[in-house]
């Protein structure tokens, strides 16, 4: 065998072992190149974060191959479950965002949950939320963003209101940004270790409350959101969503590469 065509049969293993341990992980893509969102709808239990209708305030859906936020007016909320993705351990999110028109900072907000729902209690068993929202004061261009675990306890300054889910803040950073300008997010788990990201600024956090959950949008306020390319991997996420690419192209290079050989033969 030429010296030429066994550095190619090494490179072929090598690359052929990589492209099997990548397929242990599935893909799960939305790129809402679709317009109805069949994959996504409202959540059950929302009514514990203030209700999960479309109101007069909010414009939801899919514009140009974008998914497209727009609150109207104050106190507006909209929530949104991938209900296609199903219910995943460990996995590696990653999204792309533009801000618009932000008319109110106190009350705006995006908040990206992983949780379990008890279908039998009906309730939840777990909440871990990964928040964005403007600077309170006002402050041009600048944000902040959080890593929150939910708890079930009473208020101790409103104890008439009895248990429910309070939020515990479990890591914060501030995050500069421009409107009309696209930045990737990122949110990983590896067990109870969660990693949160947005360009240069990362949060870290530890959680035990959630084994198994699925994920949830949910857009609060007078501004406006665009996304795209909603992608999940993970060993037990499965191929598919919209945007899932039938050809592998890693797998096209493994059989041009193998053609190569066999000419050189």
């Amino acid at each position: 065998m030429p010296i030429r065509t066994f550095r190619f049969m090494i490179v072929l293993f090598v690359t052929v072992a990589v492209f099997g341990r990548m397929c242990i992980a599935g893909t799960w893509i939305d790129d809402f190149s679709d317009r109805n969102l069949p994959d996504w709808g409202p959540p059950r239990g929302a009514q514990h974060f203030g209700g999960g209708r479309i109101n007069d305030g909010v414009n939801a859906g899919v514009v140009d191959g974008h998914f497209h936020y727009e609150g109207k007016k104050q106190r507006t909320s909209h929530h949104l479950k991938n209900w296609g993705l199903g219910k995943i351990q460990d996995f590696s999110l990653e999204l792309k965002f533009m801000f618009r028109n932000i008319r109110d900072s106190l009350e705006s907000s995006w908040i990206i949950e992983y949780s379990l729902f008890n279908e039998e209690k009906g309730d939840f068993d777990g909440i871990m939320s990964f928040l964005w929202y403007p600077d309170p004061e006002g402050k041009p261009n600048a944000s902040f963003i959080t890593i929150d675990r939910y708890a079930l306890r009473v208020p101790e300054d409103q104890p008439e209101l009895g248990q429910g889910w309070m939020a515990d803040l479990a890591a914060k950073d501030n995050f500069t940004y421009e409107e009309k300008v696209w930045y990737t997010l990122r949110i990983a788990r590896e067990g109870n270790q969660y990693t949160f990201s947005m360009g240069d600024v990362i949060l870290f956090a530890e959680d035990d409350t959630v084994p198994i959950g699925t994920i949830e949008l949910t857009f609060n306020g007078w501004f406006t959101i665009w996304l795209d390319d909603f992608t999940v991997t993970g060993p037990d996420v499965p191929n598919g969503g919209p945007g899932f690419l039938g050809v592998n192209p890693l797998a096209e290079g493994v059989t041009t590469m193998w053609g190569k050989l066999k000419a050189q033969n």
